[in-house]
């Protein structure tokens, strides 16, 4: 049996559907622009130089992502930089001989609460506890 009152429901809510995810999905994608927007190379943590490969990607707002020597990671980002607070920090799984030093670098930069780019374009983080990263931008490819 046809229900005209039914299908025209269903249409509106697909529509309504339609429209939210498009809209969410174009929020999830907009560009960072700014001079903290790039991909950068973690070099020092604390002052002590970082041998580990881990990346931090900033060109999306209201999220930085990433990988370590092990994992893929990413999280949703508050705050208007240069101040800086993060969600839960998502990542992947995987075991490798790095993971501590994986864990450590994850757990540091949970604690940033401060961004700025350096005079030498470096992007620089500092957290409440005093705790620093310190990342150069990664050379386009």
């Amino acid at each position: 049996m046809n229900n005209p009152i039914g299908d025209l429901v269903t249409r509106i809510f697909l529509a309504a559907f339609l429209v939210g995810t498009s809209a969410l999905a174009s929020q999830a994608l907009t560009p960072l622009i700014s001079p903290f927007s790039g991909q950068w190379q973690l070099v020092a943590m604390n002052d002590v130089d970082v041998v580990a490969q881990f990346m931090l990607d900033t060109t999306e707002s209201s999220r930085f992502s990433g990988n370590g020597p092990c994992n893929l990671w990413s999280a949703q980002t508050g705050d208007a930089l240069p101040s800086l607070s993060f969600g839960p920090i998502l990542s992947t799984r995987m075991a490798c001989p790095d993971l501590a030093v994986e864990g450590a670098i994850l757990t540091a930069l949970a604690a940033m609460t401060q961004v700025h780019i350096s005079a030498d374009d470096r992007l620089e983080m500092a957290g409440a506890d005093g705790q620093t990263l310190r990342f150069v931008r990664k050379a386009a490819q």
